[in-house]
């Protein structure tokens, strides 16, 4: 009887991970298309670099999503699962605004730009749905690996809606790649359907009655300053690399390649192997790993700029190891927020994390350049140091959390 429970819940996760990380990709993919490949390729077409860069205001539904994310958590648009039927119908959307966009052509500025806002819209929508179902499906022991399945399968789709989506584009066209892309995300659609797991609620959380505000239990309030000063140092210390190599003359293509792909794939990688780590030996251990790897790679990125011994090869293994950390403590953070979330707004306790989580990335890589003119390389130890004490507050935290759980299980056992 217990072997076949076990397989049963094996079973359960294996088409939980099947089911969402295809919907995560197809995220991914709306990303990187509206931040990196629709600029490049509308600018290459003709339009002016003033009008392309007003083009990174189709990215604010993915930071306003909080905003509406009470309305995901109140209303049923189809079937008796509200989150699941968001999901079906805005990832529906994104499937229409693809085609539309795609036989719209990047010459027809107006329906390609609606199209557009539409699909960063729902795509936005769907993925605030996507997070408050998967908060409310998973128990305890599965938070750090389907943390780092939805990072990890964000960064693979962000790489082939920018990246290869680009050159798809040199090779087959605007329509064809568009209509590819439109095909995976109905077959994400069509794999969540068949797959998923009835919308649970976990051993982790209770019923907080009707969604009328945010409202953030104490205790993750508590730990709203850790957060912000771990995401505020890992903008400055991702910003502050690439700030440097370009103002020492390094060669623009091989700092476009060490902040694209290889950061990209270096991302990634850790998102995974913080999943992994965190599953294996506990969210804190992971962690505070990647806290480990961050502090050592901007110390050492730190005194190589000061001995002006920076090469490609050598920028481009140590920003690797920073993005390597900055995906493992995406993974993590990701893990905690679906920690954090009550179970009647799971998506807008979940938006809301991501919301603040985003916004000081954002405002760190906004001062990054005022640091670095202000006080040089310091700029680095200080973000590694901003790094290190708020994953250890939140990690501490952490700890006493699962040390209290298990506590609880063995009462009740």
């Amino acid at each position: 009887m217990e072997a076949t429970a076990r397989q049963t819940k094996a079973r359960r996760l294996d088409s939980m991970t099947l089911a969402v990380c295809p919907l995560y990709v197809a995220f991914g993919f709306a990303i990187g298309l509206i931040q990196i490949a629709l600029p490049t390729v509308l600018q290459r077409e003709g339009l002016g670099m003033e009008r392309t860069a007003l083009l990174a205001l189709l990215f604010l539904p993915f930071a306003l999503t909080v905003s509406w994310a009470p309305l995901i958590d109140r209303y049923r648009p189809l079937g008796p699962e509200k989150r699941v039927g968001w999901v079906i119908l805005c990832q529906a959307l994104v499937v229409a605004c693809l085609l539309v966009a795609g036989f719209a052509g990047a010459r027809n500025l107006t329906i390609l730009i609606v199209a557009m806002a539409v699909l960063a819209f729902a795509a936005a929508t769907m993925d605030s749905a996507l997070d408050g179902y998967l908060a409310l499906s998973s128990a305890s022991k599965h938070l750090a690996r389907r943390g780092g399945a939805k990072i990890g399968s964000m960064y693979a789709g962000t790489i082939l809606g920018s990246t290869f989506t680009l050159i798809g584009m040199e090779n087959l066209g605007w329509l064809a790649v568009l209509s590819g892309a439109a095909s995976f995300s109905l077959a994400a659609l069509v794999i969540f359907i068949r797959l998923h797991p009835p919308e649970l609620h976990s051993d982790r959380i209770q019923d907080a009655g009707k969604v009328v505000r945010f409202r953030l239990g104490l205790g993750v309030r508590r730990k709203v300053p850790a957060l912000l000063l771990v995401g505020s140092a890992l903008g400055i210390g991702l910003a502050v690399p690439r700030l440097l190599l370009v103002d020492r003359h390094m060669d623009l293509a091989a700092v476009g390649t060490i902040f694209g792909p290889v950061s990209m794939a270096a991302g990634l990688l850790g998102a995974i192997a913080g999943g992994e780590l965190g599953k294996a030996r506990g969210l804190a251990v992971a962690l505070r790993a990647a806290a480990v790897l961050f502090v050592i790679a901007m110390m050492v990125f730190g005194v190589s700029a000061q001995l002006s011994v920076i090469s490609p090869l050598r920028a481009a293994v140590i920003v690797a190891c920073a993005t390597l950390a900055y995906g493992a403590t995406f993974a993590g953070i990701s893990a905690l927020a679906l920690d954090w979330a009550h179970s009647e707004q799971a998506a807008t306790d979940y938006a809301l994390v991501q919301s603040l989580w985003y916004s000081s990335i954002i405002g760190g890589g906004a001062i990054a350049g005022i640091l670095l003119a202000a006080l040089g390389t310091l700029a680095l130890p200080i973000a590694a140091l901003g790094v290190g004490l708020g994953l250890a507050v939140l990690t501490r935290e952490r700890a006493q959390l699962s040390a209290a759980d298990g506590n609880r299980a063995i009462a009740g056992s």
